[in-house]
């Protein structure tokens, strides 16, 4: 609900359990970890539905990505070392538009990481260009319900970076996912439905390959707040005969 509780009793008399913030902790040299709540004020609210480590401008330190509640706009934190502190810099991007997941992946293989984001619109992909995301770029819809989470891999085994995208239906069924294939110049095609067991969308994950050059990812379908959860599924694209 976005409104800091008393410290002095964290649920004021509120049977039910307040938003909490998302922290970070840092590594105390193999020794713990320690909570520096003054290094990054995330605003209060129903939680982080991403966290992406990244360097976008390229200066050597690790920045923060983080997505919101569902389809709320994402929010960036440039590492600023010399203070210790992370600071927003949101709105020098373009990042107005609301997403549900979101991956960092060097997808035009130049040296630096693009977003690759989920959204009730669909898949999309923003370039970085010299440390700024640049406008978004359709990947490809959702289909049959709408974006929930994303993964990259190379799911043909062509050197390419491929975009999986899992689709949300209702909370009671589980439409199937999607799977784009990059031609190398960033132009998507599809490579057909992805049929997604029982349950309701969760979350995708992208494994390496055991053996081989394709990638594999692990379909989470355990959404289920009003079913029971669905099976975890583990898909790679195989060759035709």
């Amino acid at each position: 609900n976005d409104v800091q509780r008393p410290l002095q009793d964290e649920c004021d008399g509120n049977p039910n359990l307040p938003n909490e913030r998302s922290k970070i902790f840092i590594n105390k040299r193999g020794d713990g970890f320690k909570y520096v709540r003054d290094w990054w004020d995330y605003p209060a609210g129903p939680g982080t539905e991403c966290a992406e480590v990244l360097d976008y401008d390229g200066d050597g330190n690790d920045d923060l990505f983080t997505c919101q509640a569902p389809n709320r706009p994402p929010l960036l934190y440039r590492n600023n070392a010399s203070q210790r502190r992370f600071i927003d810099v949101t709105d020098r991007h373009d990042l107005a538009d609301g997403i549900s997941d979101a991956e960092v992946r060097d997808l035009d293989d130049d040296g630096d990481g693009d977003l690759v984001t989920a959204s009730t619109a669909g898949y999309f992909y923003q370039p970085n260009a010299g440390g700024h995301f640049g406008a978004r770029v359709l990947v490809g819809s959702a289909l049959s319900g709408t974006g929930n989470s994303v993964e990259v891999g190379d799911a043909d085994g062509d050197g390419d970076l491929d975009v999986y995208g899992m689709v949300f239906g209702t909370r009671t069924t589980n439409s199937d996912d999607v799977l784009y294939l990059n031609d190398g110049n960033l132009n998507f095609t599809s490579a057909g439905d992805v049929p997604s067991a029982s349950g309701s969308a969760q979350q995708v994950i992208t494994l390496d390959p055991s053996a081989g050059p394709r990638d594999a990812f692990l379909a989470l379908n355990g959404f289920g707040r009003d079913i029971a959860p669905g099976l975890i599924q583990l898909i790679r694209m195989v060759p035709a005969n």
